[in-house]
């Protein structure tokens, strides 16, 4: 079976400008922001979270780290973040509020289970309560032939 031929134009800059979902971000000391889920960058109509640089402007107060895509809440004030698809840029605001106190809630890891192949990896979140604690989280594996 052969699909009908699909057209591909290649063009020198695509006009649509880059666009957030959500515009702000609000996060607590240690609290981290994934892009892709908790942020998305949209070109058009079409989602390119995963095609970005992310650069943060004020990284003593909002860090990205690239291996997890996460913004990560480091000192409390207001940061702008860099966000750049092509020759396309657009800045998220995001604001770092103090640790909140005790969190009263139990660890979520999420997924909750998931199913690998060799070769492949899966993102894991780690919560606490309600705040994304992943940034801060050290994940150890039960099996000693598993990294």
């Amino acid at each position: 079976m052969t699909s009908q031929p699909t057209i591909v134009s290649v063009v020198d800059s695509i006009a649509d400008r880059l666009k957030l979902d959500p515009k702000t971000l609000r996060l607590h000391v240690g609290e981290g922001a994934r892009i892709g889920s908790d942020l998305s960058v949209f070109r058009g109509e079409m989602e390119v979270s995963s095609m970005c640089n992310v650069t943060s402007l004020r990284p003593d107060c909002v860090r990205y780290d690239p291996e997890t895509r996460t913004l990560v809440g480091v000192s409390p004030g207001a940061a702008e973040v860099a966000i750049t698809v092509g020759d396309k840029l657009v800045n998220a605001v995001v604001e770092v509020l103090p640790e909140s106190g005790p969190i009263v809630g139990g660890v979520r890891i999420t997924p909750a289970t998931t199913i690998l192949a060799p070769g492949q990896s899966e993102v894991l979140r780690v919560y606490v309560g309600d705040y994304d604690r992943t940034s801060s989280a050290v994940l150890i594996s039960s099996d000693p032939k598993v990294p």
